[in-house]
């Protein structure tokens, strides 16, 4: 899958999607880039975002899919 850029209407930005299938969208968010308060508020706008322009969307924590993983 090539990197794909999403443009954010509300937002007036754009996106790198991590994953990109037609209208499905998956998003690992790892602890590095995405756990500190300014970042959790971007996520959360940028989730909200997708699901208002219907794209069926999935947001993972790299490390709670680490977990899930492993039990595989």
């Amino acid at each position: 899958n090539e990197e794909e850029i999403l443009y954010l209407d509300t937002l007036k930005k754009s996106i790198k999607l991590d994953f990109k299938l037609k209208n499905n969208i998956i998003e690992f968010d790892g602890d590095y880039w995405h756990n500190n308060p300014k970042s959790k508020k971007r996520d959360l706008e940028r989730d909200l975002e997708l699901k208002n322009m219907d794209i069926k969307y999935l947001g993972l924590r790299k490390k709670i899919f680490i977990k899930i993983k492993m039990k595989l």
